[in-house]
């Protein structure tokens, strides 16, 4: 029996949603995720898609199983969550000012250190541009790295002089990375 393949702890629910395919109308899919655990085998993550079909004559029904290994789709989630909390730290320890921008070049996130250096605290700076704290003769420059970094893929740094909250400017390094 199908059922066998299923890790101990998710027979209950696999039973339940195979029942709620073949009692509903035919032809029904019934979608749900269980984590299987095949005889002599490594245990996956799966999403299943269970379709219940009846035979015209005698009645009998026919359930057609479609499970997909998740297995690499829940590591990949998994290590993109612990890089986050890395590059997070990471960002949020150091005394550098850490801008990222979305595509259309607006801060959606901007380190605690642009306190300390620029005066002007994280939630100040998102939703505004990058080009908006640039000395208006230095946007031109950097604006060219942006789009070479977005559209060539290519890492390049600058010296920018970045507004301050009273108004004046910073020389800075400024490195825009893919």
């Amino acid at each position: 029996p199908a059922i066998v393949f299923v890790d101990g702890a998710h027979r209950r629910t696999v039973l339940h949603r195979l029942h709620d395919a073949v009692s509903g109308s035919t032809n029904r899919v019934v979608t749900f995720e269980a984590r299987f655990a095949p005889p002599n085998g490594r245990s996956f993550p799966a999403s299943v898609n269970l379709t219940a079909s009846r035979s015209g004559h005698s009645g009998a029904v026919s359930v057609r199983w479609l499970i997909r290994d998740e297995g690499r789709r829940v590591d990949a989630e998994r290590a993109l969550v612990e890089s986050e909390a890395r590059y997070r730290l990471l960002a949020d320890s150091s005394s550098d000012v850490v801008i990222t921008t979305d595509g259309s070049g607006c801060i959606d996130y901007a380190s605690p250190s642009t306190l300390a250096v620029l005066a002007h605290t994280p939630r100040e700076l998102e939703g505004h541009t990058v080009a908006s704290l640039v000395h208006p003769d230095d946007r031109a420059v950097l604006e060219t790295l942006q789009v070479a970094a977005l559209e060539e893929h290519r890492s390049a740094s600058v010296v920018c002089r970045f507004r301050l909250a009273n108004h004046g400017f910073l020389p800075m390094e400024a490195a825009v990375v893919p």
